[in-house]
């Protein structure tokens, strides 16, 4: 079936599966920021909001490098080998011969 050589990606609900997880980040952030501030005097109320933007910019920056990042890693199946493309900014190659696999979870 995918003996073909061409490239193939790995199924579009692994970005779900990856935004399910960005959603348990989001939780954990709402939960402790829930939780009431210490009553020291070390930190201020003021330090919050820089925190909530540096957690929002954190948040975009992974919304659009995730799909990207899927977007450009692929898989071909070979007559005799396996090989993994990946990588943004630069393209990685990695080929495995099927004598060389011992074991595949699935």
């Amino acid at each position: 079936m995918f003996a073909d050589g061409e490239p193939h990606r790995t199924s579009p609900r692994t970005l779900a599966l990856s935004a399910v997880g960005a959603l348990v980040g989001i939780a954990g952030f709402l939960f402790m920021s829930a939780l009431p501030e210490p009553s020291s005097t070390a930190g201020s109320s003021q330090d919050s909001p820089v925190f909530l933007y540096f957690f929002l910019g954190v948040l975009v920056i992974r919304s659009v490098a995730e799909p990207l990042v899927w977007w450009t890693r692929t898989y071909r199946v070979g007559e005799r080998s396996l090989r993994v493309d990946h990588g943004v900014v630069s393209r990685h190659r990695q080929e495995v011969p099927y004598d060389r696999i011992q074991q595949v979870d699935v």
